[in-house]
């Protein structure tokens, strides 16, 4: 893996990509490592994701340094500066976003920034399962140790003796029921979400197919939610004032 000071160096000197010897050679092959993914580790590709992310920004293509670096911090890349990578990709997309807007009028739509709950969403998507799983467990725990206390109660042992047992039962059944639900919430919901990035500059269609009507333009480094894919296409959920079908080879999910 590139190291720490080399990669914030590759970003801070973007502007000397002369310094950088046969960056054609080294992106394709990058690129084929990338694809090559049924022989690598979960590390393996996070790395690769990530040396994807400085070479698509040395060359100037903001929108695909940000798919490749959001990518990277989902898989779990071991390093500490993932997240100032992605800030910095940020802000040369919306620099130069803001330069389109300045000479053009056209309906076009960018946004570098989602909706709270989606920003929140995208949070717990980072967070490891096993953390998931160590969570409920200590919920599950902290549930048993109210059944102690409540079976130790004087309130409990009012209770007639053949009825308790059955109240027991219940509540260890529920405890566990609830002690669940972390698991359930971001396996059910939070896992299934699909965070994109727009890689190119696109016209969306009304429907998924080339036959509807053009809507909005959005630009690329745009960050969208994605849920419906059909014919080739994603349908945008996200922000609600994008409304449109998307093609794929158009978009990074990550």
């Amino acid at each position: 893996m590139v190291n720490n000071t080399s990669n914030i160096n590759n970003i801070n000197n973007v502007n000397n990509v002369s310094n950088i010897k046969n960056i054609n050679q080294f992106f394709n092959s990058l690129k084929l490592n990338y694809f090559v993914m049924p022989a690598m580790d979960k590390d393996a590709e996070a790395n690769s994701h990530e040396k994807l992310g400085d070479v698509h920004y040395i060359k100037g293509d903001y929108a695909r340094s940000l798919w490749h670096f959001k990518k990277a911090k989902v898989l779990g890349v071991p390093d500490d500066f993932i997240e100032l990578k992605i800030i910095k990709s940020q802000e040369k997309i919306s620099s130069d976003t803001s330069m389109v807007n300045t000479i053009s009028t056209l309906n076009t739509i960018n946004t570098t920034r989602n909706s709270y709950i989606d920003i929140e969403i995208d949070n717990f998507r980072l967070i490891p399962f096993e953390i998931y799983i160590t969570f409920s467990f200590i919920l599950f725990i902290a549930f048993l140790m109210v059944i102690n206390f409540w079976i130790n109660s004087a309130k409990f042992k009012t209770i007639e003796l053949r009825k308790r047992g059955g109240y027991f039962f219940m509540m260890l059944f529920f405890s566990f029921i609830f002690a669940l639900i972390p698991l359930f919430v971001y396996q059910l919901y939070i896992s299934k979400q699909k965070f994109a990035v727009v890689l190119n500059n696109t016209t969306l269609k009304d429907g998924p197919s080339e036959i509807f009507n053009d809507s909005e333009e959005v630009l690329a480094g745009t960050k969208i939610l994605v849920n419906k894919n059909y014919n080739g296409r994603y349908f945008i959920v996200t922000p609600t004032k994008i409304k449109g079908w998307i093609l794929k080879k158009d978009v990074g999910v990550y």
